[in-house]
């Protein structure tokens, strides 16, 4: 399963030596979870321990009482402080960029483009970049916040590195599996955005209005609602307290009612049975965006609670960011 990803076993070993770990926990995103007969094999010289737990990205590590971490498939944070004993193994894709793939790209009537990928793709912008300016164009990869380990990087948290060059470009080009990235990129610009599919060079152009017609629709419920319960990951990269705090001001203000709700995995089971009208989502941005329905279509962002109480413009529709995190006391 890994074989479609660089790894290289002997430096993974070798920084597991430095920390003189004899017990290693692995991480893995779901998709990765196949992989475990092989990193044990990698890896059999170790008292290996796998997490059952799902892994959506770098905020979400965990506690535990092992020499060591691997954290499979995403980069640092590097704001966060993880402490010494956790490894993250980025997981870069192997692929075959030819010029005719690249060709593709040449019937993009855009002058000015900025390239933004997630980590797994990040290796391929200079490509990209060099494709596009040998055929005419400016393609722009720049940096983002203190959330991001490289230039033109993109997490379904933070789209800092597009927003910072919005007005220096006509439109995106995303190089991630999937839509969400580009989409986020779409709404937080306003510009035009590709989504480049990785393996088939698929161009596709955002269409995000269905998406808003949905966000919008849950605003106005929020709008009647009463009683909000506000949710709080406990997950070293999403915890949002002083968040949590401020939009309960904010709905106790407006004359109605919260409660704030620690969590750690959110689940609609575990949601099912707390007497709220609406959640407020202070956790991944992504569990109120793709999994609304999931959800009983009662939760939304804090930027949504905003426009639901009369603080924000409907006109001013933004994908909730994480730009920092609380620490938890204790925690690491």
């Amino acid at each position: 399963m890994l074989e479609n990803y660089e790894i290289d076993w002997a430096s993974i070993r070798s920084e597991i030596s430095k920390l003189n770990a004899k017990s290693i926990f692995i991480e893995l995103p779901e998709g990765l979870k196949g992989a475990m007969p092989e990193i044990s094999e990698n890896l059999r010289d170790y008292r290996i321990y796998f997490s059952g737990e799902n892994v959506y990205g770098a905020c979400d590590t965990q506690d535990n009482p092992f020499d060591v971490t691997l954290h499979f498939g995403h980069s640092i944070i590097p704001d966060i402080d993880y402490g010494k004993r956790i490894i993250f193994i980025e997981l870069r894709r192997r692929l075959e960029i030819s010029e005719e793939k690249l060709s593709r790209l040449s019937s993009l009537k855009f002058k000015r483009i900025g390239l933004v990928a997630t980590v797994q793709y990040i290796g391929f912008l200079p490509i990209l970049k060099d494709y596009l300016e040998r055929n005419g164009k400016k393609a722009i990869i720049s940096s983002g916040d203190s959330r991001l380990t490289y230039p033109g990087q993109v997490l379904g948290c933070d789209f800092s590195a597009a927003i910072s060059i919005s007005d220096s470009v006509d439109c995106f080009i995303v190089f991630a599996d999937g839509e969400f990235h580009a989409r986020g990129i779409a709404i937080s610009t306003g510009k035009e955005t590709i989504a480049l599919d990785p393996n088939t060079f698929e161009i596709r152009t955002v269409d995000h209005e269905k998406f808003l017609r949905q966000r919008y629709a849950m605003v106005e419920k929020a709008m009647n609602s009463r009683y909000f319960g506000i949710i709080v990951s406990m997950k070293l990269g999403q915890t949002r307290y002083a968040l949590a705090n401020i939009l309960k001001e904010k709905i106790n203000r407006a004359g109605k009612r919260a409660e704030i709700i620690i969590m750690n995995e959110i689940t609609p089971q575990k949601l099912m049975n707390i007497p709220v009208d609406m959640f407020v989502n202070t956790a991944c941005p992504r569990i109120a965006l793709d999994d609304a329905e999931l959800f009983n279509y009662r939760i939304i962002t804090p930027q949504e609670l905003e426009m639901a109480l009369g603080e924000r413009p409907l006109s001013d529709y933004t994908i909730d960011m994480i730009n920092r995190v609380d620490r938890i006391k204790g925690h690491r």
